[in-house]
């Protein structure tokens, strides 16, 4: 007997040796976990348990820092039946640290691990096409705040987020469209048979009618209301890019040689204008009634061009010539600024900002490849988006990398709510 009674004895012993103190300070960490979402002019903090809940508890302590996570203070103390804290005294454009302690009788547990926001005007989403996944994120790129899961891996979008609806195209798997809807969470296909290479969509908000840009027939499909209406083919071309101009009057379908202007209220009047010669194009983007059009020499890696392209006309006018190897254009006209994504090298890509005249604001280096460039109108702020090197990141006016995000899996174009 005297066996087994020991065994229970060293056995209970470590136990009781294993027993970590969860108001201990030096802890390994702490008995919480917190969470953000950022708002525009809040933030919400929310905490659970790591693991169970602790007795002996009095309440929690929230501390905050501004600016840089060295000076926390005392920013509020709740009661042991509160796990959420809104923080309203804060302004945009400044981050904020947070960190939540639990208080016991006469002592405190180790804090949470930190946590920052920084507020923004915006919010910002991301459709990533072999994540097969939509996602809200907090302007700052850290907190993901909603994600919805599809069930093919979309190419291309055309989201209405007022309307809580988003029309995806598809060409992998399956050559088909689909129509999301965010509340509830749903999708439904259309034209599972009807499409060869669907690669763009658009949804001007002037039309009920929905485009797709189909490049393996060289067609432009509409839908309304999930039925097909619409069957017009293009001229045959290597297609690119379809876009809705700024005053939701025209579609512009871009070809490698060639732009094909296309009235969303008479879509079978066609109009087609050449690239100029010698150059192939890379990108188009509307912006303030006006159209750019980015291009590279058809001979060359090192020779670009930037154009203005006349919406009525159709009139493509040399803007400017560049040196360099340019894919990816964004437009900021109020400020008279082009911002180009260059290839570098063959692993590596660079941010350009330069004026309408060529002055060479900043440059950027460090991503892989630039899928998407996005201006946030409303404070100059741009989301750039580098698709093989998973992530999104956040640049001021004059060249800052302000944020990047939480890792992303393939992340490919972004938008904005407010």
């Amino acid at each position: 007997m005297l066996i087994p009674v020991l065994l229970v004895l060293a056995l209970f012993g470590c136990a009781r040796r294993d027993v970590v103190n969860p108001f201990d300070p030096n802890a390994s960490q702490s008995p919480l976990v917190l969470s953000l979402s950022p708002e525009r002019f809040s933030v919400s903090l929310n905490w659970q348990w790591r693991s169970v809940p602790l007795s002996d508890v009095s309440g929690f302590r929230v501390y905050r820092a501004v600016d840089q996570p060295d000076s926390f203070v005392v920013l509020a103390e709740l009661p042991a039946d509160s796990f959420s804290f809104l923080d309203r005294s804060v302004q945009q454009n400044r981050w904020y640290f947070y960190r939540v302690s639990v208080l016991g009788r006469g002592t405190e547990s180790k804090p949470t691990e930190t946590q920052k926001a920084l507020l923004g005007p915006v919010d910002v989403w991301m459709f990533s096409e072999l994540g097969f996944e939509i996602d809200r994120l907090s302007y700052d790129l850290q907190h993901v705040k909603a994600q919805f899961f599809t069930e093919l891996p979309p190419v291309d979008w055309a989201p209405r987020f007022a309307d809580s609806l988003i029309w995806l195209c598809h060409r992998r798997l399956q050559k088909t469209v689909s129509r999301f809807r965010l509340s509830p969470p749903g999708e439904d296909f259309i034209l599972n048979t009807s499409l060869s290479d669907p690669i763009q969509i658009e949804w001007p908000l002037n039309s009920p009618r929905v485009f797709v840009l189909d490049d393996g027939t060289d067609r432009l499909i509409g839908l309304e209301d999930k039925t097909l209406n619409l069957d017009i083919p293009l001229p045959a071309g290597k297609y690119l890019k379809l876009v809705t101009d700024s005053d939701q009057r025209f579609l512009w379908a871009l070809a490698r040689s060639f732009l094909v202007r296309i009235p969303v209220s008479s879509p079978d009047q066609l109009a087609r204008f050449p690239v100029p010669p010698g150059y192939l194009a890379q990108d188009l983007v509307a912006a303030d009634a006006k159209l750019y059009l980015l291009a590279t020499a058809s001979d060359s890696t090192t020779a670009s061009s930037a154009l203005f392209v006349n919406p009525q006309s159709g009139n493509l006018n040399p803007s400017l010539e560049l040196n360099g190897r340019f894919l990816r254009l964004e437009v900021d006209p109020e400020q008279q600024m082009y911002f180009l994504a260059e290839v570098a090298d063959v692993q590596q890509q660079k941010l350009w900002k330069l004026s309408f005249t060529g002055v060479r604001q900043w440059e950027m280096a460090g991503f892989t490849e630039i899928s998407d460039i996005q201006l946030i109108r409303e404070n100059k702020h741009l989301v750039v988006v580098d698709r093989l090197g998973d992530k999104l990141v956040l640049v001021t006016p004059n060249g800052q990398r302000l944020s990047e995000s939480v890792p992303l899996y393939d992340p490919v174009q972004v938008q904005f709510t407010p």
